[in-house]
C-alpha cells in the first residue's frame, strides 16, 4: 500500500516542507488547507514539477472544525487511505 500523508498548515513554510519531504519519498500528500489560504497554497502547488504535483491534493478544510472541516464524501474518500497525519498548522485565536 502506498504511503498516503495527510498534512494541515500548507502553506506556511515549515508545512510546504513537509510535503515536499513526503513527495520526495513517493508519498501520495493531502492537505487540508484553510479557505483563506486555498488560493496561496494552489499557487505554492501549482509550481511543483508535474510528477510531484499528481500526488498532491489539497483539501479545502478547517483544522479546528469535526472531521477537519471536510464533507462526508472528502471523509469517505480520503480516511481509509490516509496512513500519516503531519499536524503543521498554527492556531490562534
Amino acid at each position: 500500500m502506498m504511503e498516503c500523508v495527510l498534512v494541515t498548515g500548507v502553506p506556511s513554510l515549515i508545512a510546504r516542507q513537509v510535503v515536499l519531504e513526503w513527495l520526495e519519498k513517493g508519498a501520495a500528500v493531502v492537505c487540508v488547507v484553510s479557505a483563506s489560504a486555498l488560493e496561496e497554497a494552489s499557487n505554492w502547488a501549482n509550481r511543483l514539477q508535474p510528477k510531484r504535483r499528481a500526488k498532491l491534493t489539497l483539501l479545502a478544510g478547517e483544522v479546528t472544525h469535526i472531521d477537519l472541516g471536510l464533507s462526508g464524501a472528502e471523509l469517505a474518500e480520503w480516511t481509509p487511505r490516509i496512513t500519516r497525519i503531519i499536524h503543521a498548522a498554527q492556531v490562534t485565536f
